[in-house]
């Protein structure tokens, strides 16, 4: 078990704590400030609802996980949104930064897995759409990506991800340059231009 997972643990274990303290407190003869407040103000007191520990739990990791991809430790913050969607408690949100953290990876494939996971759960999100094909072309899958294109031009709603779309698919429909042998590419850093200085 990692300190990521004790730590989100940990953060469960004293949100519970709090929890049954707080219930134990309200039914003994001691009264909270709120409840104080609203009886001398004739107010109901609406007490904050808990959640179960799990909710909790894959809030923390969120949290976590975001923390980790914003300090740019992106192996981290995949490992946590990989583990909450695996958990079948992943939301579109999740399933866009698991894909963002798989981009910064330079692991096309599983970015595009990721974000069209993400469309299934919410497939009117234009960005969605966007990073979906940006992804499949970075992974030089331009038949996939036109594809998708295709299908998201008839989704899309914003004119910015229309344009972007309309771009790729131009993108896509070219034809990719082949590697020359022996040709440079303007760059010398072999042995022949170390000689010529």
């Amino acid at each position: 078990m990692d300190a990521s997972t004790d730590r989100a643990k940990t953060f469960a274990n004293i949100l519970t704590i709090s929890f049954i303290i707080a219930s134990v407190s309200s039914a003994s003869a001691v009264i909270s400030p709120v409840e104080a407040q609203a009886q001398s103000s004739n107010q109901i007191a609406y007490l904050p609802q808990t959640s179960n520990p799990q909710n909790v739990s894959q809030d923390a990791a969120r949290s976590q996980a975001q923390a980790c991809y914003q300090a740019c430790q992106f192996s981290q913050a995949l490992s946590l949104y990989h583990q909450i969607c695996q958990s079948g408690a992943g939301t579109a949100s999740d399933f866009y930064w698991l894909g963002e953290a798989y981009a910064h990876m330079d692991q096309y494939e599983s970015a595009a897995r990721s974000f069209s996971e993400a469309l299934k759960l919410e497939p009117s999100n234009d960005k969605l759409h966007v990073r979906l094909v940006e992804s499949l072309l970075a992974g030089r899958q331009r038949e996939r990506a036109m594809e998708a294109c295709r299908n998201a031009l008839n989704l899309v709603s914003s004119e910015r991800a229309r344009q972007q779309l309309t771009i790729m698919a131009k993108i896509c429909g070219k034809a990719e340059p082949e590697p020359q042998r022996g040709k440079s590419l303007g760059l010398n850093f072999g042995r022949r231009a170390l000689t010529e200085r």
